[in-house]
């Protein structure tokens, strides 16, 4: 088994220029590992060939059906289903690399090396509103840059997803679990088969949170052993909201990358994403200046 893939989710035919940015930076960093676009099935993919091409890196395509990318709520579904992790199942872990993210130096072994089943950017009360006075949330973290024990996910996925027994094999249970089991348990399972009740509703359906915050809550909840970085480590790994007072709490260090630097105090970032150089540096200038 393989340790580790970078997995890009991707739904445009072209990505745009700051996107482009953080593929080429993603590719720089962390190109020694596979790197496989997760797409549509009617997605062309001709552009993402072409940059593999240009920039001499290795690609490959899983893709799943179109409904999955019309909506951020039902790609989250696809992050909480089994048969996304499954496609993974040759890797110990994934990388999640949305393209508004930005990784900085190659830590991924490191990481990996730690051994949680999911790291991913602190939070803060409010998310997205949060302030530079909002409390740092007990759990984390943000799923748009972030690692995952394929195994550990799946077995959560298991625990709330689970196939209802065949009738065959109720009638084998019954007939072999002696006098109790055939005047009590088979009718019972039988009523279990009849009504589905055998059958756990999937993680997406109990939950109205993104996946990440779905995975974050739940996950411990439905397996004791699932092992979810605390902010004090997760913060090391990845900013999102706040970065500048989270740049102070890790002693004025960068992580290992970041995820929505845009959108979260753009003016923090483009101090340290500028220092790239080049056709990166002029961008976020120029991007800078319109804000």
């Amino acid at each position: 088994m393989d340790k580790c893939s970078i997995v890009i989710p991707v739904y445009k035919k072209k990505s745009l220029e700051m996107e482009v940015l953080s593929l080429k930076q993603c590719v720089k960093v962390l190109g020694r590992y596979p790197i496989i676009f997760v797409c549509p099935a009617s997605l062309p993919v001709d552009y993402y060939q072409s940059f593999a091409q240009q920039n001499h890196c290795n690609i490959s395509f899983e893709r799943f059906p179109d409904w999955y990318f019309t909506a951020t709520s039902n790609y989250s579904k696809l992050l909480l289903t089994k048969d996304f992790y499954k496609r993974f199942a040759d890797y110990e872990f994934i990388l999640i690399y949305q393209l508004d993210a930005w990784v900085f130096e190659d830590k991924l072994e490191y990481w990996c090396e730690q051994d949680y089943d999911y790291i991913g950017a602190p939070w803060f009360e409010g998310f997205d509103l949060a302030t530079k006075d909002s409390p740092m949330l007990p759990i984390a973290g943000n799923g748009g840059f972030s690692l995952r024990k394929v195994s550990a996910i799946l077995k959560v996925l298991n625990t709330f997803y689970r196939e209802p027994k065949s009738l065959r094999r109720i009638i084998a249970e019954g007939a072999d679990n002696g006098v109790i089991a055939k005047s009590f348990n088979f009718p019972l399972s039988l009523f279990k088969f009849i009504f589905h009740k055998e059958r756990f509703r999937p993680l997406w359906a109990t939950t109205l949170l993104s996946e990440d915050r779905a995975i974050a809550r739940h996950a411990q909840k439905a397996c004791k052993d699932f092992k979810l970085a605390p902010p004090d480590v997760a913060r090391r790994f990845s900013f999102e909201a706040q970065p500048r007072r989270l740049y102070e709490m890790n002693g004025k260090k960068l992580p290992f990358g970041c995820h929505a630097f845009e959108k979260h105090d753009f003016e923090f970032w483009k101090e340290f994403i500028m220092k790239e150089g080049g056709e990166r540096a002029r961008h976020i200038r120029y991007c800078a200046s319109i804000q």
